[in-house]
């Protein structure tokens, strides 16, 4: 099977909702030194590694233990519910 090849520069951007539960989402609060939407609250998200050929489900994966420190293990599931371009 050959390996699908992610040549774009995109990003992800992922919220996490507790289990059996609709009334709450996980946000960061971005640092109040940042040049965009500084203190502003925003979901855990980064860019998709293109040159290690990472997916966009990989890439939301690592940005939520990077800024987290949740890894895939401790979720019980994780879903790519939409991309834009």
């Amino acid at each position: 099977m050959e390996k699908k090849k992610y040549l774009y520069n995109a990003g992800v951007e992922v919220f996490i909702l507790p289990h059996r539960s609709n009334s709450s989402v996980l946000l960061l609060k971005r640092a109040e030194n940042r040049k965009i939407l500084a203190g502003f609250f925003a979901g855990v998200g980064g860019k998709i590694d293109s040159s290690a050929n990472e997916s966009p489900l990989q890439a939301a994966f690592r940005e939520l233990k990077e800024e987290t420190g949740i890894r895939r293990s401790d979720m019980a599931s994780l879903e790519l519910r939409a991309v834009t371009a």
